[in-house]
């Protein structure tokens, strides 16, 4: 919704409200499996050039390591929540320590370190 700093000046179009609830329901379902991970959104929706049916890519970084069989049962659940709209979650499950040391994820850091956006900030 865009203010004025006072209040509203547009009402949230009811494709906004839907974004927001998805959102609330994906991050429920991570930080319920993913206890205290950090989420960041990246891509279209970080950007701010998102549409309706743009996809959802989420960093979720964690404290811990999980297995990789974590990420494709969080990719599952959030597939449950998203075809509903004809989009999709892209996720990336990694360390923390790992996301800034490891030389697998340089090349998908250095290209989304500047449009990463916490998911509380959405």
């Amino acid at each position: 919704m865009l203010t004025d700093g006072y209040g509203g000046i547009f009402e949230e179009t009811e494709q906004e409200k839907l974004d927001k609830q998805t959102l609330a329901t994906l991050t429920t379902i991570i930080t319920t499996e993913v206890p205290n991970a950090e989420l960041m959104l990246f891509g279209d929706r970080a950007k701010g050039t998102y549409h309706a049916k743009s996809d959802w890519d989420i960093l979720i970084l964690t404290t811990a390591d999980h297995p990789q069989s974590l990420k494709w049962e969080l990719q599952e659940k959030l597939f449950h929540i998203t075809i509903q709209q004809g989009t999709r979650a892209n996720i990336l499950l990694v360390q923390k320590a790992q996301w800034y040391t490891a030389p697998e994820y340089e090349m998908i850091r250095t290209r989304i370190e500047d449009e990463l956006m916490p998911i509380e900030k959405f």
